[in-house]
């Protein structure tokens, strides 16, 4: 772990998207020296900025030497994006030459992105959640190419781990967007079109998001904690998106699946482990932007 990261060499890949930009923005007010490894250049000043991809592993290994520490946050965000290969080897194999990389360059600690979606139920639903709120011991359902990415990226760090000695966190970021954008409204209408087109997903994500200021927050919290390699933390907003309260929403899309401690609009996960062991949590909930924000579950039935 990096206990101080001022001063701190820190790689972080994939440094010009979503979750990558306040990243860097926050290590560089935390005064790390931040070298962004990516696909295109950074527009964050005071930086390094190395333009490479992940499948390169030279490139990779270039950029990792003398690093303290690194966050990886590079590779295809999501299903659909690329081809089916494409996807498993940028996010698979590149993760394990960043992994390998890291390891040969003596790096101190490194935080690297899973997803919600590592489990397999969201994208594939061949099945529903054993229960709500569910935690990282949900069982494995895995029916796409995006979502076995991950799960073997948690494969590889347990491996990391054992065969060389690597410190690695996961965190298993679910929907991530930059909710002060429109104040609230670009975030809104997202879920709203997501609720109407695929409720299942929603519902199986437990309607969870999370700023993406408060993604970079949980990659410093990574940083500076030490914790098992894998399975990755869940992190996400403490409540939902949802007008209802999370049991009145369940009992409407998933009704067969078991509720458990749930008070009002909690979300449908169970963070105790973005708690003990990140000492994380949210700051920014889309209510805060404005109660009519929120989104009711009734979108998916019209």
């Amino acid at each position: 772990m990096i206990g101080d990261v001022a001063g701190a060499r820190i790689v972080v890949t994939g440094g010009a998207g979503l979750i990558g930009r306040p990243t860097v923005e926050l290590l560089r007010q935390k005064r790390a020296k931040v070298v962004v490894f990516d696909r295109i250049a950074s527009a964050v000043s005071g930086v390094e900025s190395v333009v490479g991809d992940l499948r390169d592993d030279r490139a990779v290994g270039d950029v990792m030497a003398n690093a303290d520490a690194v966050v990886h946050l590079g590779g295809i965000p999501g299903p659909n994006l690329e081809d089916d290969v494409t996807t498993y080897e940028v996010n698979a194999v590149g993760t394990y030459s960043v992994f390998s990389a890291a390891a040969r360059s003596g790096v101190q600690k490194v935080v690297y992105a899973s997803s919600i979606n590592v489990n397999g139920l969201p994208i594939g639903k061949r099945r529903a959640p054993t229960r709500i709120p569910y935690d990282e011991t949900e069982p494995v359902s895995i029916a796409d190419t995006y979502s076995l990415s991950k799960e073997a990226n948690e494969y590889a760090a347990r491996m990391a781990a054992t065969a060389w000695g690597l410190q690695l966190t996961g965190l298993r970021f679910p929907l991530v967007r930059d909710l002060t954008a429109g104040n609230g409204a670009a975030f809104a209408d997202h879920v709203r079109t997501a609720l109407r087109l695929d409720p299942l997903r929603q519902a199986y994500e437990g309607w969870s998001y999370l700023h993406a200021g408060d993604a970079a927050q949980a990659v410093l919290c990574a940083l500076r904690e030490e914790t098992p390699p894998a399975p990755g933390i869940l992190v996400a907003a403490s409540q939902t998106y949802l007008i209802e309260e999370t049991r009145e929403a369940a009992a409407m899309v998933i009704p067969d699946v078991p509720i458990g401690d749930l008070c009002g609009r909690d979300v449908g996960l169970n963070l105790e482990r973005s708690s003990s062991l990140l000492k994380f949590q949210a700051q920014l909930l889309l209510e805060d932007l404005g109660l009519d924000l929120l989104a009711s579950v009734q979108e998916g039935r019209r």
